[in-house]
């Protein structure tokens, strides 16, 4: 019989357990007030050691979030609310809506004890739209009805099979993404390649890199299998000896690094590379042998894939030599990988008639312009000396032991622009100029010898700031005027250094012929922007460092040097587009091997003085009109017919008193001559295996004379 509750009896309130009570309360089954360090229980008995003494710091944050979240929610359950009465109703519906939008729900909070009175908040409705498969457009379709249950079986099954109970299903389809469209094409048309006149280029000259090449390699399934490792490995060995002679040069420059890193360790690296070195060669030699064995092989994806993996790294670890300061003689002989590899290919792609792979078009492109550039001129080297002594004349800035910063990464800026500084003043001193005047025979095939192209060619790739290729300079918050005046002063050598590899390709563009590189370096092209190669005018850390304008010339600077660059690019855009291709290895080139080859005819007038002299039409390369035989093409109706008259004016390029006008767009002097650009095509012809056979043959002959 169920018991009868009393009247006026008050009903007791169910008892929650304690989950955060001590382990004793929990024992005697007691409630616990979950007081911290100790509960109140264990306080008052002292008898026994509460069980909260032994808990971890993590354990007690735990227990106090929860009575901190418990003792919100509880005073969340005290105070007074109510839901709107219909009386309510009618006078917030009387109300003007400001909003919009009905008010349907409004909560007051009475807190008697603030003397503030809260005003009532009102809120919108809240509205939940549920959409239904009739809400999808029609235009959605499937461009797939069957879904494979497992990627390994060949058994489709029905979508329609697969839904479940009660369910629906509409047909839709996405686009899909096609990933090919972040990568660079890398075939290069054929028979016509050309210098790309906006100036930017690689460190091998043509539309594309052999980086671009080895990208699209890397983003292909043949990049899984085993054998790639020889790829990987050569590349981790050239990346070694990057880093290598950054160190060489960090431990000279960095004084915090060179306290933190001995030259025992700079040592015990260059030995790591070493035998990095070593290692890839012998992967190399037992991939080529492999390749030799399949040579016979009707697998063409199989032909295309050890191709590229030899082909990439015997790239990979001539150009790690270079780093290690090898000699001119390893060089090549590491180069000859390339060949044997390429040869065996082409053999196999001649006689079964199949197109060549995009890196070996790529490759054959630049064997190409490789061939012609014998035929280049070199330029008159005396402007040299005119280009040291613009740079010596920065000495007093770059080069200045008075100039400190307060913070410690400035510092170390200008401590390694000093020292790029001095490097390429101890180049053009030490091994630049010795040996471009004495030196030079322009009878001799080369017009330089091969072993002094080689070290000069080794020396700057190695002194080339690396910062360069990547620089994007950025400003240091805490001390942004110190910090605009360092990227002025970076941005003016990085530019000379730019400028010089320029000039470099000039004066030694048989270095492409005899070790197929070129002395240009990749570049983010900082110097097609405007904001970064003007210096600026209003800052005040250096208007009070110098006697004179520190901005003025930097500036003047920034000119002379990107005119320089400028000038010289576009000259040998002339000669790789209008130099006509046709086999050379005649007999009478047999013959007469180490006779100059340049070409004689170009109506070309070296200038001696930048500083001086404005460009002239005569000064860029110009087809003589006599000549009939001649392989250079190029005509300049504006030469021929001595319509440009401006040749009274003078140039004084470092007088502040004489105003500059710059063009950024051509990076030259208004007043200076822009030749024509006429798109020529000047390439008749694709190259055959046989020219690449007596290619290498030829050079092969002209270096071991150097034995």
């Amino acid at each position: 019989m169920a018991k009868i509750k009393p009247q006026g009896a008050t009903t007791r309130r169910k008892h929650t357990n304690s989950k955060l009570g001590c382990l004793n309360c929990k024992r005697k089954k007691i409630r616990c007030n979950e007081n911290l360090p100790e509960c109140g229980n264990c306080a008052k008995g002292k008898k026994e050691r509460c069980s909260y003494l032994s808990l971890s710091q993590a354990e007690i944050d735990r227990i106090r979030l929860t009575h901190s979240l418990r003792n919100s929610q509880n005073k969340l359950l005290n105070q007074d609310y109510r839901l709107p009465t219909s009386a309510t109703k009618d006078v917030v519906k009387s109300k003007p809506a400001t909003s919009g939008l009905e008010t349907a729900l409004e909560f007051k909070f009475e807190l008697s004890k603030l003397p503030l009175k809260i005003p009532s908040f009102p809120y919108p409705p809240i509205q939940f739209n549920n959409l239904s498969v009739n809400d999808f457009s029609s235009e959605f379709r499937v461009i797939n009805e069957y879904d494979v249950s497992d990627d390994n079986s060949s058994v489709s099954i029905p979508i329609e099979d697969k839904k479940l109970p009660g369910g629906f299903t509409r047909p839709i389809s996405f686009k899909r993404l096609d990933y090919n469209y972040f990568r660079k094409n890398g075939r290069s048309d054929s028979g016509d390649v050309k210098l790309p006149h906006q100036l930017s280029y690689h460190i091998t000259l043509g539309k594309v890199s052999i980086l671009d090449h080895f990208q699209e390699f890397l983003l292909s399934k043949a990049s899984l299998r085993q054998e790639t490792e020889i790829v990987y490995d050569t590349f981790i060995c050239l990346g070694q000896t990057i880093v290598l002679n950054q160190l060489n040069n960090m431990i000279q420059y960095n004084s915090a690094f060179a306290k933190k890193h001995s030259r025992a360790f700079v040592d015990q690296f260059e030995k790591k590379c070493f035998e990095a070195h070593g290692k890839g060669l012998g992967k190399l030699r037992v991939g080529i042998s492999h390749f030799h064995s399949i040579e016979n092989t009707r697998d063409r994806d199989e032909m295309d894939y050890y191709s590229a993996v030899l082909g990439y790294g015997t790239c990979f670890l001539t150009f790690s030599i270079l780093m290690l300061n090898f000699s001119a003689e390893s060089y090549f002989n590491s180069s000859k990988g390339v060949f044997a590899v390429f040869e065996v290919y082409a053999r196999c792609v001649k006689e079964r008639n199949m197109p060549l792979s995009p890196l070996y078009e790529f490759l054959v492109n630049n064997i190409q312009i490789n061939i012609t550039s014998i035929n280049i001129p070199s330029y008159n080297p005396e402007f040299l000396l005119e280009i040291l002594s613009n740079i010596n004349s920065l000495e007093p800035i770059y080069v200045n032991q008075t100039l400190k910063f307060k913070d410690d990464e400035l510092n170390h800026q200008y401590s390694e622009i000093s020292y790029h500084y001095t490097k390429l003043v101890k180049f053009f001193n030490e091994l630049l100029l010795p040996n471009i005047i004495q030196a030079r025979n322009e009878e001799f095939v080369s017009t330089y010898s091969p072993t002094i192209i080689f070290e000069i060619m080794k020396k700057w790739i190695c002194i080339f700031p690396s910062q360069a290729m990547t620089y994007n300079p950025t400003v240091n918050v805490n001390s942004p005027d110190e910090s605009i005046f360092l990227n002025d002063l970076t941005t003016t050598l990085y530019m000379y250094y730019y400028s010089v590899s320029a000039v470099l390709d000039a004066v030694f563009p048989a270095c492409k012929y005899l070790f197929g590189i070129s002395y240009m370096s990749p570049t983010s092209k900082f110097f097609m922007n405007r904001d970064i190669m003007t210096t600026n005018n209003k800052n005040p850390y250096h208007q009070g460092l110098f006697k004179y304008r520190v901005d003025n010339l930097l500036q003047r600077h920034n000119y002379y040097s990107m005119r320089l660059f400028s000038f010289f690019r576009r000259r040998l855009t002339f000669y790789q587009d209008h130099l006509m291709w046709s086999n050379p290895y005649s007999e009478t080139l047999r013959q007469n091997r180490f006779r100059s080859r340049s070409i004689k005819d170009s109506l070309e007038i070296s200038i001696k003085s930048f500083n001086t002299t404005l460009i002239r039409p005569e000064h860029y390369p110009t087809k003589d009109s006599r000549s009939s035989n001649s392989i250079f093409t190029r005509t300049d109706a504006t030469m021929q017919q001595k319509l440009y008259t401006r040749n009274i004016e003078t140039l004084d390029f470092f007088n502040e008193s004489s105003i500059l006008h710059f063009d950024y767009e051509t990076m030259l002097l208004l007043q200076d001559y822009r030749p024509v650009e006429d798109n020529a095509s000047s390439y008749c012809g694709e190259i055959d295996m046989n020219a690449i056979r007596e290619y290498f043959e030829d050079k092969t002959i002209i270096l071991n004379s150097l034995r």
